[in-house]
């Protein structure tokens, strides 16, 4: 198995593609296999439970790992992946779009931040037209969060209101809370910080684990 996903190959592929040193170790093990002729498949209905963090700095430590991975996966492969006759090409637009997604929140949160403050600038001057913009902006990303739910079948296991509308909101939240990591992600970088330290689960070990 690879890493702590769920993630099974054959001995025959852990044989022959070996690990290497991005930091999103299973994504370059999956890339390395496709470019090698490996094909992968994918179970929905099969769960893999995993213990998440509660502590806020080991969270932005393990989503900076992962994100700086992503970041290196593309300068490693990215090249090959576009032109690799082995991978079809919506599977290749499918892992360019989930490599860039480290380079796009770069722009989400200066972006994010400006248009509050134009808003709340705007306001003051004309609060009834602004709020009601604001609103249907809430409105809208709310509904966005619980279609992303349902297309999760995440609303199978929030079966109660209060709990759907506390992971609604909650999400919100989580999102700005690691508004921070590709920012830190790109500074390791460009710094040649690649060393890493496994997540802590205190609730397990009382410790790192």
């Amino acid at each position: 198995m690879a890493s702590g996903n769920g993630q099974f190959m054959t001995l025959e592929m852990a044989r022959s593609i070996r690990w290497s040193d991005a930091l999103l170790d299973d994504l370059e093990f999956s890339l390395k296999g496709l470019l090698k002729g490996y094909y992968g498949g994918f179970l929905p209905y099969n769960p893999v439970p995993q213990q998440a963090t509660s502590v806020y700095r080991a969270l932005l430590r393990q989503r900076t790992r992962w994100c700086q991975g992503g970041m290196q996966c593309l300068f490693k492969y990215g090249r090959q992946i576009a032109k690799s006759p082995r991978i079809a090409g919506r599977l290749k637009v499918d892992i360019w779009a989930f490599m860039l997604l480290p380079f796009i929140g770069l722009f989400i949160l200066p972006t994010s931040v400006s248009a509050i403050l134009t808003y709340g600038w705007l306001m003051v001057g004309n609060f009834g037209f602004q709020t009601a913009i604001m609103v249907v902006i809430v409105v809208a990303n709310l509904g966005l969060n619980l279609l992303l739910l349902r297309a999760a079948k995440m609303a199978a296991v929030y079966r109660h209101r209060g709990q759907i509308v506390k992971m609604l909101v909650g999400n919100l939240i989580y999102i700005w809370l690691l508004a921070p990591v590709p920012y830190m992600a790109l500074y390791r970088l460009l710094t040649g910080q690649n060393g890493w330290v496994k997540t802590t689960h205190a609730q397990l070990s009382g410790g790192e684990s």
